[in-house]
């Protein structure tokens, strides 16, 4: 590692531990709220740097000499995270690399946050013709336009907008995945012994529907009942403050 990188990186833990060790209780709300904007401020920034640097170390190679059976399981043994996250981690690092080279450098520098650089990462460069748009530096539309408005929106606008975005520049998309997703689609239920087994592929829209139906019912679990149907969270008990409402 060139020695002013090793030097940047040791300072930067050296300020972590420092800013770690401070004592809450010797705070008011008002350096509290300092503090924890700073620390906001920093791990957002250093949250796109560690999302670039993963397709570089996926290219060099070297990590597939310990066994890992793929990238993202490597990222998510040495970060420690879940495989789930580690996928969205290298697929963002990508899109940064390969298609969104201004989004990263706002996230880097601090002018967006890492939050509003996965959602244009994650919904904008999805087909040839949105990355055609993004790319193109005639079309008031591109690239550029997604990170100036991501400057001046809050995360929510901004997924509304970049949705509406990516309907606009490849309108047939959403059809095609949903004709894919139909064209998966099965469902068999099959009567055995004690019931009935339940197997298929649904649709998003068509698998609400049914969730709703089962949900609709399923009877209230008893008092002190604690378990959790798989999937979910936790239904509310007959005392619940949930329960109480909806009886009222």
């Amino acid at each position: 590692m060139p020695p002013d990188v090793a030097a940047a990186v040791g300072a930067l833990l050296s300020a972590t531990d420092a800013v770690a060790g401070v004592d809450t209780t010797g705070l008011d709300g008002a350096q509290a709220a300092v503090i924890a904007a700073a620390a906001a401020s920093v791990v957002s920034r250093l949250g796109v740097v560690g999302v670039r640097m993963l397709p570089v170390v996926e290219a060099d190679g070297l990590w597939a000499l310990g066994g890992a059976r793929s990238f993202p399981r490597w990222v998510a043994a040495r970060h420690r995270v879940s495989v789930r996250t580690a996928h969205a981690q290298v697929r963002l690092g990508r899109a940064l690399r390969d298609h969104l080279p201004a989004t990263a450098a706002a996230g880097v520098a601090g002018a967006i946050t890492h939050e509003q650089v996965q959602v244009i990462g994650t919904i904008a460069p999805t087909t040839d013709l949105r990355r055609e748009v993004l790319a193109d530096p005639a079309n008031e539309c591109n690239e550029a336009f997604l990170v100036g408005q991501a400057k001046v929106w809050p995360v929510d606008s901004l997924r509304i907008l970049t949705r509406r975005w990516a309907a606009a520049a490849d309108p047939d998309a959403d059809d095609r995945g949903y004709r894919d997703a139909a064209d998966r689609e099965h469902f068999t239920m099959s009567r055995t012994s004690d019931g009935y087994h339940l197997a298929g592929q649904l649709t998003i829209d068509n698998g609400q529907y049914l969730k709703a139906a089962l949900e609709a019912i399923t009877p209230v679990p008893a008092v002190g009942d604690e378990r959790t149907p798989p999937g979910g969270a936790p239904k509310p008990s007959a005392t619940s403050p949930a329960s109480s409402s909806t009886a009222a």
